[in-house]
């Protein structure tokens, strides 16, 4: 929920946030999380700001069905980053005590999902900006590759 992010008491505590995960996980994952942990903290305010920002924008992007595939892979990695440090990967796994793998993970899928089928294309904005970018309509609902017509 994007509203979250722009609270004060989220934006204070990003860096717990990012680094909540941590215990009990192996160590390449507590590496890898300390090491985003580490760089949240350098500007912990500008990296929540960064953050409330992106995922707005996803939100408003998405509802309004523009610049599907540049949101829908912003949207795939941000999902990941989140899924990665936040939740540590879903895990850690224990036998008999955890099968949950995280939620970040399902809206990653869902992105991914998104993008192949160009959803934006169907009822979103992209049908009528698609054209008007010439080159630069796989940004929008377009492919990912352009051929130029010869005239």
């Amino acid at each position: 929920m994007p509203g979250f992010k722009w609270q004060p008491v989220f934006q204070s505590n990003i860096v717990q946030t990012v680094t909540g995960a941590k215990g009990g996980q192996p160590g390449p994952i507590q590496a890898w999380i300390s090491f985003w942990g580490h760089l949240v903290s350098g500007n912990p305010l500008l990296f929540a700001q960064i953050l409330a920002t992106t995922e707005t924008a996803i939100a408003v992007l998405l509802v309004l069905g523009l610049l599907g595939n540049l949101t829908d892979v912003v949207g795939i990695l941000l999902t990941l980053g989140i899924w990665t440090t936040a939740e540590g990967f879903g895990g850690p796994y224990k036998p008999g005590e955890s099968t949950d793998i995280g939620t970040a993970i399902i809206y990653a899928v869902v992105f991914a999902i998104l993008l192949v089928v160009s959803a934006s294309s169907y009822y979103g904005l992209d049908q009528w900006l698609t054209p008007r970018l010439g080159r630069f309509c796989f940004l929008a609902a377009g492919t990912f590759w352009h051929r130029r017509r010869e005239v």
